[in-house]
């Protein structure tokens, strides 16, 4: 019985994926061009010519329009296309059409009489219009990704400025909210596949606590609702991103940020505390360089991205340390009970008395019954019954590094068939405060923070590898798999 209904299962989806309509073939990482053509009178014109040629990459697909005038090319790349229609005794006319992710491009074309060879070439593309899905959403070009201010190179920051996003400045996990739908509930993928944390369900990484990499964005897609089938997992919004690829021109960018105290103003609060609190110190490095082109002209390309930051974070801490009394009185004690001992309890004195603003530190009064309202030292006589600690802001720094590369491989291996690799490292160095209480190097080390905190560096590998496959049979739907692996989160097969 399990047999029989495992067979039928089977058979189910087969005769299903031959008779699902083709306008569903668009995925998470490509978009559809379809449209019909017709004549003068606006009759369709069944069988004609239609040609789809990909003016980054230069390769091209055919066509034929159906009975009805129908044509469609699915799985594709975003990117700038031309549409070239010919029939006999028509004039041939060429459509420029531009690829979104997860949309179809309707691009309906009409057709001249004419008695000799003629080609119209239609110049400006049409705006896309999605008429085929009832879902949400907002595509950003490669253009639009580039100019929104970024600092950080942070890839969420794009979806912020989604209708019905509203950044999540109430604490706890995610970036934004959508529609009112907790932070948590967002889905992120890049080329197809998860960019997500699994266990806080969030995509924030790495040092920054940001998912740095837009100078390596082709194009971002945002859906709030009404998700079609190849979405899913989660309610809130669906944030797609695809990676730019080579064509058949070498381009290529390079680009440097710098921000830093100087350029930056002190606080309110710094400059109205008693005593002021002076500017802390800050220092942002940005950069980001691509480069991408033909390794084999319309059959294989290749592209390279780097980027990443080094900054100082500015803090303000408020720091305790222990009073000049309370110091003598401690190390009194110790040349006593414990000579051995002493070395260390004066250095460590040292380092607390020298720390950066503790020359201005405020003494903190006993409270009567606490500890230093009743304490005894030997060799101090009497009761000390003095404050044990003085208060101030500190305004450590903390640095910080993070950086990624990532390579990608496109392979055109036939007219409708693609194949594309992508490997991707990034490294970070988490932040750590250099101390307030290591203003000096101890005797025997070269510097107090190297002596005290370890940053070691943490690589994060992610290769990525899709193919795209166009079955010949017309009314099949056409598939495409890809597989990741990233750390903490499997990969996937998707259809």
């Amino acid at each position: 019985m399990t047999f029989n209904l495992r067979n039928t299962l089977i058979t189910s989806l087969v005769v299903a994926s031959l008779v699902v309509p083709a306008a569903f073939a668009q995925s998470l990482i490509s978009g559809d061009i379809a449209g019909t053509v017709t004549d003068p009178s606006h009759a369709v014109i069944a069988n004609a010519d239609v040609e789809l040629k990909s003016i980054d990459e230069g390769t091209t697909q055919s066509s034929k329009t159906n009975g009805t005038g129908y044509y469609r090319f699915s799985l594709l790349k975003p990117g700038k296309y031309q549409v070239t229609v010919k029939e006999t005794g028509f004039s041939s006319v060429g459509v420029p059409v531009t690829v979104a992710v997860g949309q179809t491009s309707t691009t309906d074309v009409s057709l001249t009489m004419s008695a000799s060879a003629v080609t119209v070439e239609v110049s400006g593309a049409a705006p896309v219009i999605n008429t085929t899905s009832a879902s949400i959403s907002t595509p950003y070009t490669q253009q639009e990704v580039a100019l929104l201010p970024n600092p950080g190179g942070d890839i969420t920051n794009i979806a912020q400025t989604a209708p019905g996003a509203q950044m999540n400045n109430t604490g706890g996990y995610g970036n934004f909210t959508m529609n009112g739908l907790p932070a948590t509930s967002n889905l992120f993928t890049i080329n197809g596949e998860n960019d997500m944390d699994p266990y806080f369900n969030i995509n924030n990484a790495g040092a920054t606590n940001l998912s740095i990499g837009s100078n390596e964005i082709e194009e971002a897609t945002v859906i709030a609702n009404a998700y079609s089938g190849e979405y899913g997992q989660l309610s809130g919004a669906q944030v797609t991103y695809v990676t730019k690829s080579g064509t058949n021109k070498f381009h290529g960018n390079a680009q440097y940020w710098w921000n830093g105290s100087n350029m930056n103003s002190n606080n309110w609060m710094n400059n109205n505390s008693d005593p002021a609190v002076p500017r802390p110190f800050s220092n942002a490095n940005q950069w980001a360089g691509s480069l991408g082109g033909p390794i084999i002209k319309n059959k294989t390309f290749f592209f390279f991205d780097t980027e990443g930051l080094r900054f100082v974070l500015p803090n303000v801490i408020a720091t305790n340390v222990p009073t000049p009394a309370f110091a003598n009185a401690v190390l009194k004690n110790v040349a006593i009970l414990q000579p051995a001992s002493l070395p260390l309890f004066q250095q460590m004195m040292s380092l607390f008395a020298n720390a950066p603003g503790a020359a201005s530190a405020t003494p903190l009064a006993p409270t009567p019954g606490d500890a230093c309202s009743s304490l005894t030292f030997v060799g101090v006589p009497g009761t000390f019954n003095q404050p044990c600690f003085a208060s101030f802001n500190a305004t450590p720094s903390a640095l910080a590094k993070e950086w990624i590369i990532a390579f990608k491989i496109d392979q055109n291996i036939g007219q409708n068939d693609k194949l594309f690799g992508r490997y991707k490292i990034a490294t970070w160095i988490p932040s750590t405060p250099t101390s307030t209480r290591c203003p000096i190097s101890p005797p025997g080390t070269s510097s107090c923070k190297k002596h005290i905190f370890s940053r070691p560096r943490k690589p994060t590998n992610s290769p990525q590898l899709g193919v795209t496959m166009s079955p010949s049979l017309r009314r099949m739907k056409p598939k495409r798999w890809q597989h990741s692996r990233r750390p903490c989160n499997s990969g996937a097969i998707r259809s």
